[in-house]
């Protein structure tokens, strides 16, 4: 075998199973996919898939026992997986409704039984989010800009960074090769992220007084970027966005829904009944920084490294 033999975490997801079916459908580079998720059942949209080249294991990383079967398996060693990508364990948190820090728990064990299993490269998506963001942060983030380490953080972002963290402290060893992928706010059809959630609520509310510019990318590109990261392999911590850099409300323009600015006292009630009714999924009782905040990523280091270079524009309606 001399393709790509490639692990995938979180298969079910959004992310996760587009970025699976597109490496199955390269037969040219790509041997085999060993797809991972928690559900039970083979999901219709992989049942067609021939065993030669593609293995769905069911299975919750979470715990070591599952960790344990999985790379012992004699399937899991046959195919001589030697590539992993991570979209992480927070899909499955909030689906058992377990604390976010199990999901920074999870990926370490994953990395240690990576590493025992002489894995050679380990990519795991983290995101923007881990970045801390004030208003003198600087117009451009690159990767070696401040952490959000705030004490008073969110659970869900604090688990974030804690992970990425934890992927970083493996760099210092030989083996895997890590990449860690921080993609800018991602848009895509049934993709969850902060700004996706936002934008698809029935009413978009934004903070009053606060326009952050911002850089989102397509998930089409999140998922071209590490296509491009299992070819040349690189190791380090990486941005990348989209093409498209412009202020929050003109996203709000161009997604067409019924938008309202409102001063944070009625920001947070009118986005509590909001959820409440299951008129969005965009938790914004804390009134996160981004809301307020700019971020927009420099993707100079990636675009020299794998030469990846975002081109789908945020077009919505599209998938």
């Amino acid at each position: 075998m001399s393709g790509l033999r490639v692990l995938v975490t979180a298969a079910t997801s959004s992310l996760g199973r587009a970025f699976c079916q597109e490496l199955y459908g390269d037969q040219l580079r790509v041997d085999h996919v060993f797809a991972v998720a928690h559900e039970e059942v083979v999901p219709y949209y992989f049942r067609d898939y021939h065993p030669d080249r593609f293995t769905y294991w069911s299975a919750n990383l979470l715990k070591e026992r599952a960790l344990k079967d999985l790379f012992l398996a004699e399937r899991f060693r046959r195919r001589g997986i030697d590539q992993i990508v991570h979209f992480g364990f927070l899909r499955t948190i909030k689906a058992l409704r377990l604390s976010p820090a199990d999901a920074t728990e999870g990926t370490r064990r994953l990395l240690e039984f990576a590493q025992a299993a002489k894995v050679d490269h380990f990519v795991y998506a983290s995101g923007c989010l881990v970045y801390r963001l004030r208003p003198w942060t600087s117009a451009v983030i690159d990767e070696t800009a401040e952490l959000d380490f705030d004490p008073g953080a969110d659970a869900w972002i604090k688990s974030r960074v804690d992970t990425d963290m934890v992927c970083r402290t493996f760099m210092d060893q030989r083996a895997p090769r890590i990449t860690v992928l921080r993609p800018g706010p991602i848009i895509g059809r049934n993709v969850t992220s902060h700004v996706s959630d936002l934008l698809d609520s029935y009413l978009v509310t934004r903070l009053a007084g606060y326009d952050p510019m911002m850089r989102p990318i397509h998930s089409t590109d999140v998922r071209r970027a590490i296509h491009r990261c299992l070819d040349a392999r690189p190791h380090g911590v990486f941005n990348v966005a989209g093409p498209d850099i412009a202020p929050l409300s003109t996203f709000c323009r161009l997604n067409g829904r019924p938008q309202m600015t409102l001063p944070g006292p009625l920001l947070r009630p009118v986005n509590r009944l909001q959820r409440l009714f299951g008129l969005s999924a965009c938790d914004l009782s804390t009134l996160p920084r981004w809301l307020m905040y700019p971020c927009v990523l420099d993707t100079t280091k990636l675009e020299e490294a794998v030469g990846h270079r975002s081109t789908h524009h945020i077009k919505f309606g599209e998938a």
